[in-house]
């Protein structure tokens, strides 16, 4: 864990409940903003400009030199998830049956455009292009917190404000993704763009850029779906880059960004949306490339969460559930000390997944089409499961919450550990393993 990561891990697991450390945390935010601006001043970009946002659906013609659509997008309807548990009723009422707009699969093709590590826009001329699950008068991006952008919601422009000098290529394929860092965004949001672009036969020679400092594992990803061992340009965080040609992907997913404020607050509700086609791509591609890689052969498994992994958020009763979960014949794993390729492996053949919530649920796209997933989670009031239910319903599986309470209120509202009554986990895990049986 580096010093930063520590940092951060103290002040949420430690600091985060006191309305003081989150002032100072607020405040040196503030002043980080200001003298980052400052120093874009001094240093005096030509980039550093307001632009208008647009989204890429909106694009005129002179902006786009190419565009071909692989998919138009569905209405998928999204089966409600189960609960049992603590407050399972309250929680039952809230998550019901939805429906969600699949995003469009498209490829497109830019003369002269910038993009900036760490940036989720596409800067060409005066516009900002933001991809068509954004949008400006509501959400906001990490960038935006240590002053690199500004946006207006009101007017819809965006201010970037740059202090390191622009790196220029000829042409390039773009892979920068605002939350590339997190294990679950880079799967679906990132990730599965490869495997659209390979799918359509296009640009097959160029490189791939990429977020510089992420996790060895999302690289490791990377170099087992790029089947055309395109190079990989890793763009240091808010670095830009100049591109005669650039190419980028439509956003095969979204969940969009939430800072964390200064009452600790709970995100409001929010349906984010998937591909099925760019998933099930991904799935493809990475089941077939698994060579070398032994398949676990295991139909039920158990994605188990390290205390030393560095999250927050810990089951408080977590022996005891693995014990019971071991005793059930549910195969143990650790993705946290597992290659990518192991946990693709892992997952190949999984009939029935239990988890604790959490990014290494996205592990969900490489079991087949209706495994049953159990997710242990803490209960919040008011508060919806639409992420991992989405998720699942979107890739055909079969999604079962057991909730349980949070058990320090004192922490930061999305941080607290919790616990799960290994009686009723048992009896969901009995019930489901009826109906996987069955199917």
């Amino acid at each position: 864990m580096t010093a930063k990561n520590y940092f951060i891990f103290i002040y949420r697991k430690y600091l985060a409940r006191f309305l003081f450390f989150r002032f100072i945390r607020a405040i040196t935010l503030a002043v980080y903003r200001v003298s980052y601006r400052l120093c874009s001043l001094v240093e005096h970009m030509p980039q550093s400009n307001s632009y208008q946002l647009r989204a890429l659906s909106n694009c005129s013609d002179d902006l786009i030199v190419k565009k071909i659509t692989l998919n138009n997008g569905k209405i998928i309807n999204i089966p409600p998830p189960t609960f049992t548990g603590y407050c399972a009723e309250a929680a039952i009422k809230i998550n019901t049956e939805i429906k969600i707009d699949e995003p469009a699969l498209e490829v497109f093709q830019f003369s002269g455009a910038m993009v900036v590590g760490g940036v989720d826009f596409i800067f060409i001329g005066d516009t900002a292009i933001h991809h068509n699950l954004f949008e400006p008068t509501r959400h906001s991006c990490p960038a935006e917190s240590v002053g690199v952008v500004s946006i207006s919601q009101v007017k819809t422009k965006l201010s970037l404000y740059l202090t390191k000098k622009p790196k220029n290529l000829a042409m390039a394929v773009s892979m920068i993704g605002q939350c590339s860092g997190n294990y679950a965004h880079w799967l679906t949001e990132t990730l599965p763009k490869l495997a659209v672009l390979d799918a359509c036969g296009e640009c097959s020679d160029l490189p791939l850029l990429v977020d510089d400092g992420l996790h060895p594992n999302i690289y490791a990803s990377l170099d087992l779906i790029n089947r055309n061992h395109r190079e990989v340009v890793k763009v240091k965080r808010w670095e830009p880059v100049v591109l005669s040609k650039l190419v980028t992907i439509s956003n095969p997913g979204y969940e969009r960004y939430v800072p964390h404020g200064l009452y600790s607050k709970e995100a409001p509700a929010y349906v984010n949306t998937f591909s099925r086609t760019a998933l099930w791509m991904l799935r493809d591609v990475a089941i077939n490339d698994l060579e070398g890689t032994p398949r676990f052969g295991a139909k039920r498994i158990y994605l188990a969460r390290s205390q030393k992994s560095g999250n927050i958020r810990q089951l408080e009763n977590l022996i005891a559930i693995e014990s019971a979960i071991t005793a059930k014949g549910i195969r143990l794993i650790a993705p946290d000390s597992m290659s990518f390729e192991e946990q693709v492996a892992a997952c190949a053949d999984a009939e029935i997944i239990v988890a604790p919530i959490g990014a290494s649920l996205a592990n969900m796209i490489f079991a087949p089409p209706g495994c049953k997933v159990i997710v242990l989670a803490p209960y919040y009031e008011e508060a919806s499961y639409f992420y991992y239910s989405n998720l699942a319903g979107v890739l055909g599986h079969e999604l079962h919450y057991v909730l349980g309470p949070q058990m320090n209120a004192r922490q930061h509202p999305i941080h607290r550990n919790y616990c799960i009554d290994v009686g009723i986990l048992i009896a969901t895990l009995e019930k489901v393993s009826v109906r996987a049986y069955k199917d």
